[in-house]
């Protein structure tokens, strides 16, 4: 791996750079490519996109099977914030199983984006972050699960119990940390 493609991972995810290092170290070489094509083409500021999702011949697929995966957390009831992980996993499952595609989140393209760098204080944020493109925030939702959920060792965030207990019902408070 290029000292280059470190630096620019570094800078496309706000990762520090031996993080990123070592993060682009342990991705697939065919997500690595993948990443550092979307760095090429989108640059800083979001979540990277797989960069297939511009290709002409499976752009469709793609978008039918994000809908698809939509509709299917809605009627699991895995919808509101979090959610993202529960449709992006249906998303890659589809199109790995009815297409041949192999599609990464931007969870796994961008990945540790939003985990880096020095954090201000947390301060309580009902409407969550400001909107300043020159400020970076990490934001911090609180939910109530007791009772919910049966007590699980090192849960994932992507585990369906865990989203489907996090609902706007039980959503207590958010905050929010300026990041430097």
């Amino acid at each position: 791996m290029a000292v280059e493609d470190a630096w620019d991972y570094h800078v496309a995810t706000g990762n520090p750079l031996g993080r990123a290092k070592d993060l682009l170290s342990a991705m697939s070489l065919v997500l690595r490519a993948r990443v550092m094509l979307a760095i090429q083409q989108q640059g800083k500021g979001s979540l990277l996109a797989d960069p297939i999702e511009s290709d002409p011949l499976v752009a469709e697929k793609i978008r039918s099977a994000s809908a698809e995966a939509k509709q299917a957390a809605e009627l699991a009831g895995h919808m509101g914030r979090g959610s993202c992980h529960v449709i992006w996993a249906k998303q890659a499952e589809i199109l790995t199983e009815r297409h041949g595609i192999v599609w990464f989140s931007p969870k796994e393209a961008s990945k540790d984006q939003g985990a880096w760098g020095a954090l201000g204080p947390f301060t309580r944020s009902p409407f969550g972050p400001p909107h300043d493109e020159e400020l970076t925030w990490l934001e911090l939702s609180v939910y109530d699960v007791t009772g919910l959920l049966d007590p699980i060792p090192n849960m994932g965030v992507e585990d369906e119990k865990a989203m489907a207990a996090m609902t706007e019902d039980n959503h207590i408070d958010q905050f929010i940390a300026r990041q430097h």
